[in-house]
């Protein structure tokens, strides 16, 4: 016994991009844009022309499909045209205009193309006697259905799947007039096709349906003759069992779905990258936070010495000022006392020309002068004692200062250079372009993620702030030692008054 295949047909005149075009029949076209045909396998096609009997004859002629089509329209079809344009002018419907050209390419009244095989990709059955079977079928339908015409055939070996056929047929049928036009409802009625069941016309119960289940019967009977076993359980068409646009939406859905597998991977592979770009950025952030935080600790440190070498000053200034005050009470000690010497040689100079010297000399206290002057030396001594420790304080404090200073702007220098190097580092031009990459982001907003990374991008900028503020104020602690610098550069000179000669 043999295996059963599968008897297939499919009609249509149109698919999404518009009427079906014959040139795809004879490959009158560029196939190279044609990725669902395989050129090396388009030798095996065949060509046929159906003559008004009915019979196919190879194609060999010049003509194209396309060509011979235009011919037949315009034979059989032009007074018909030519009878509908006068009738839309009378009624001053000129848009309505035609040529028996357009009148072939338009939806309704274009050619119907039918698909027809037997078997499948896995199953083929021989090509000539799939020819034979269709011959015979075309043959009985011209005489069963005198109107309707089949134009041209192509056999098909070169696309996926089985081998299959093409076949474009005319429904013809005549106006009021009597002039010949494309109607398939006309024609079915003229040739007395009737719908299937008694009762209303409907979709599913119209002359197409009586024609079909006829026509399909006498398929299987003649494929019987030829001694092929059909499987005669309907199923819906596969993808061997579709015309050429339903064959390319298969395509396009397979497309359609490697494309959303391939934006899935996408997303994956972007979703990582940006988790990683946070990552990186949150590292960047934690290592800024912690130099600023060292930096602002140093410059607090060194803030905090500033403050206590102002105050060591202070005191100096104080102690100055007391030191002051005792030698200006001493120098004006030393001014009575030198007005009493000065007297007192006076009068011993006169006393030595007058003859009551011994009476003036009777009245001196030789003893407390001496000893006034002794304590006026001490005094001085102390005085002078205590300018040559301050002098040398001073002394070791300018020193200390200078040194604190020497090192503090030394660090400063250091600090900046160290600051400005790592705030370098952290907005330098791969950084930066990074921080871009995370602004240009075109995330989904219903997970967050965009605004997680924009929030990261602005605190940056945030401890970027606080560095050039912390940079700031080691400016103006700067300025604050450069002050207590020309402070003591000033004091300097007054040195000098405790330089008293007794």
């Amino acid at each position: 016994m043999s295996e059963k295949r599968r008897l297939t047909a499919h009609n249509a005149r149109a698919g999404k991009h518009g009427v079906f075009n014959p040139k795809h029949n004879d490959r009158n076209f560029d196939t190279e844009k044609a990725p669902h045909i395989d050129k090396s396998r388009t030798a095996l096609n065949r060509y046929w022309v159906c003559d008004d009997l009915g019979r196919l004859t190879p194609h060999t002629s010049g003509e194209t499909f396309d060509e011979l089509e235009r011919d037949f329209y315009e034979t059989h079809f032009a007074a018909g045209v030519e009878a509908a344009n006068e009738r839309a002018l009378k009624a001053r419907h000129k848009e309505r205009v035609t040529t028996p050209d357009e009148y072939r390419k338009a939806l309704r009244t274009a050619p119907e193309e039918m698909i027809w095989q037997i078997g499948d990709k896995d199953n083929v059955l021989d090509v000539d006697k799939q020819a034979q079977i269709l011959a015979d079928y075309l043959r009985w339908e011209r005489q069963a259905f005198p109107q309707v015409r089949t134009l041209d055939v192509a056999l098909h070996c070169d696309e996926e799947g089985a081998p299959h056929f093409h076949v474009r047929r005319v429904w013809l049928a005549h106006d009021d007039e009597g002039n010949e036009i494309v109607h398939q409802g006309r024609a079915l009625a003229e040739m007395g096709v009737t719908c299937p069941k008694a009762g209303k016309r409907t979709r599913n119960n119209n002359p197409k349906m009586a024609y079909t289940m006829r026509s399909r019967a006498e398929m299987e009977k003649i494929a019987g003759d030829h001694g092929v076993e059909l499987e005669l359980t309907r199923k819906e068409p596969g993808k061997t069992g579709l015309d050429l646009v339903g064959f390319q939406a298969q395509q396009e859905q397979l497309k359609a779905e490697k494309a959303k597998q391939e934006q899935k991977e996408a997303q994956k592979q972007a979703q990582k990258a940006l988790q990683e770009a946070k990552r990186k950025a949150d590292e960047i952030l934690h290592e800024a936070n912690k130099k600023a935080a060292e930096g602002l600790l140093r410059a607090k440190e060194e803030a905090k010495e500033a403050f206590d070498v102002k105050h060591s000053l202070e005191d100096m200034e104080k102690q100055k000022t007391a030191l002051r005050e005792e030698i200006r009470i001493l120098a004006d000690q030393k001014k009575t006392l030198g007005d009493e010497v000065r007297d007192l040689s006076e009068a011993l100079e006169l006393g030595k020309n007058v003859k009551g010297i011994g009476h003036l000399l009777a009245r001196v206290d030789r003893g407390a002068v001496s000893e006034a002057a002794e304590a006026v030396g001490e005094k001085v001594e102390g005085v002078l004692k205590r300018s040559r420790e301050y002098h040398e304080d001073v002394e070791k404090l300018t020193y200390r200062v200078s040194s604190y200073q020497v090192k503090m702007e030394q660090e400063s220098v250091d600090l900046a250079r160290k600051a400005r190097e790592e705030y370098d580092r952290i907005s330098g031009p791969k950084e930066q372009r990074m921080a871009n990459y995370m602004k240009s982001l075109k995330m989904n907003r219903k997970d967050g993620t965009k605004w997680t990374v924009w929030d990261a991008f602005k605190e940056h900028e945030r401890k970027r702030v606080e560095m050039e503020m912390a940079k700031e104020q080691e400016r103006k602690a700067q300025e604050a030692r450069e002050i207590e610098r020309l402070t003591l550069e000033a004091l300097e000179p007054q040195k000098d008054d405790f330089e008293m000669d007794f």
